[in-house]
C-alpha cells in the first residue's frame, strides 16, 4: 500500500468505498460523506502600522463529516488564521466560508475550539470547569455533575474531578479542555496546536487519547500543529501550507492503519517525505529573515561600530 497519495476523500471514506466496492447493488455515491466544511477563495488580510499584510490568499479546503485534518507549515503561515475564520472568530475579506452549505457569520455551538493553553478557570475544579460548558443544555445540578464526570472519563480523569487547575499537570489541564469541548457536544472540533507546550511523553498519551476519542464519537477535527510527526499520526489528510501569503502547497492523504505511534516505522518514513515539501517554505522564510536583517543591520553599521545585537536570534520561532 502506497504510502501516501494526493486525493481529497477521508480514510473514513476510504474505508467505505472499499466496501460499497464488495457490495454489487451499492451505490459509489453513498460512500463518499457530505462536506461539513468548505472554504473558497477565502483571502485574509490585516492592517498595521506598516500597511496591510496578506494572512491567507486563496484557500480553497473541503473538509467532510467525520474526516480527520491536519494543517501544518512554518510559523506564520496563516493557519491559526485559516482555523479563526472556520471558528466564526476572523471574517475572510473575500471569499466564502460555509458550514453545511450555510455562511460562517460567526461562533456557533456546533463548533468547539481547544486552544495550546487549556483556558480552564482557576477557581473552578476539573468537574465545575467541564460542567460550565453544560449550563445550557443540562439545568438539573445533578444530570450535569454525572456528565461531567462522564466526560472526565473519556480522557481517564474521573479521579481528578475534584481537583483545581493548579493541582494538575500541563497534560492533564489540556486533557480537561477536551473533556470540557466535548460536553459541548460539537459536531466540528478545531484544535489550534494543543499539544505544543507539552513534554513529548504527555504528548505521545494525547496522541493516543485523541485518536481514541475520534473513532469512538465519529467527530470530525480539524487540526493545526508544527509538528509532522503529529500530523501523520492523527490525520486522513495532511495539508501542507506555504507562507507569506498563506497558501494550500499540497493535501496529501494517510492511509496508514490506526491506531498510529510517533514511533512506528511507516509514520516516520510518512512524516520525512512531507518534510521534504515543506523544506522550501522553512528556506524562504529563513532568506527573507536574512534579506530583512540585513536592511536593518547596514544603516546600524554606517553610524555605530560597536556591537550590534544579532537580529537574527530565536527568529524560527517554534519552527515546524
Amino acid at each position: 500500500m502506497a504510502l501516501f497519495a494526493q486525493q481529497t476523500t477521508s480514510a473514513s471514506a476510504l474505508r467505505q468505498a472499499s466496501t460499497a466496492a464488495s457490495t454489487p447493488d451499492a451505490e459509489a455515491v453513498d460512500a463518499v460523506p457530505p462536506a461539513r466544511i468548505q472554504l473558497e477563495a477565502v483571502n485574509v488580510q490585516f492592517t498595521t502600522r506598516n500597511g496591510t499584510t496578506a494572512a491567507l490568499q486563496n484557500i480553497d479546503l473541503t473538509v467532510r463529516e467525520g474526516e480527520f485534518v491536519c494543517l501544518v507549515g512554518p510559523s506564520g503561515c496563516g493557519k491559526s488564521t485559516l482555523l479563526s475564520v472556520i471558528a466564526g472568530l476572523q471574517k475572510a475579506n473575500s471569499g466564502s466560508a460555509l458550514m453545511d452549505g450555510k455562511p460562517i457569520t460567526g461562533p456557533g455551538p456546533e463548533r468547539a475550539v481547544i486552544f495550546q493553553e487549556a483556558a480552564l478557570f482557576p477557581w473552578l475544579t476539573a468537574a465545575q470547569n467541564v460542567e460550565f460548558a453544560l449550563k445550557q443544555r443540562i439545568r438539573n445540578k445533578k444530570e450535569r455533575r454525572a456528565a461531567a464526570i462522564e466526560h472526565l472519563s473519556m480522557v481517564h480523569l474521573a479521579r481528578f474531578a475534584d481537583s483545581y487547575p493548579h493541582e494538575l499537570s500541563g497534560g492533564m489541564r489540556q486533557r480537561v479542555a477536551i473533556a470540557r469541548a466535548l460536553a459541548l457536544n460539537p459536531d466540528i472540533l478545531l484544535m489550534d496546536e494543543p499539544f505544543a507546550a507539552l513534554d513529548a511523553q504527555t504528548r505521545d498519551l494525547l496522541l493516543a487519547e485523541v485518536q481514541r476519542i475520534w473513532q469512538s464519537t465519529g467527530k470530525t477535527i480539524l487540526f493545526v500543529t508544527h509538528n509532522v510527526m503529529e500530523a501523520v499520526t492523527l490525520g486522513d489528510r495532511v495539508i501542507c501550507m506555504g507562507t507569506r501569503p498563506g497558501t494550500i502547497k499540497q493535501e496529501i492523504a494517510v492511509t496508514l492503519p490506526r491506531p498510529r505511534a510517533v514511533e512506528d516505522p511507516d509514520t516516520a518514513r510518512l512524516a520525512q517525505r512531507i518534510m521534504t515539501h515543506l523544506r522550501d517554505e522553512i528556506n524562504k522564510i529563513a532568506q527573507e529573515e536574512s534579506d530583512h536583517a540585513a536592511t536593518l543591520i547596514a544603516p546600524a553599521r554606517s553610524g555605530d561600530t560597536g556591537d550590534i545585537p544579532d537580529p537574527l536570534a530565536n527568529s524560527m520561532g517554534d519552527g515546524i
